[in-house]
């Protein structure tokens, strides 16, 4: 389950919080309107339980 950013909007972080029923493998990827990955926050195995990941709004190449 992913929950809402908080805060929303934003200015000039946010953190993305979602929960796992088990552990598995995560792509916690960011998207832009026209639906390209700008961003990827968290890719790899992650235990059951809620996690917290911030995002500074940045892209993988540093530009907002």
């Amino acid at each position: 389950r992913l929950y809402p950013n908080v805060p929303n909007p934003f200015n000039p972080g946010t953190r993305l919080v979602f929960e796992l029923g088990r552990r598995q493998r995560v792509s916690l990827t960011i998207f832009d309107a026209a639906g390209r990955s700008i961003r990827t926050l968290w890719s790899g195995i992650a235990e059951a339980g809620r996690h917290t990941q911030p995002w500074d709004g940045h892209d993988d190449h540093g530009g907002l």
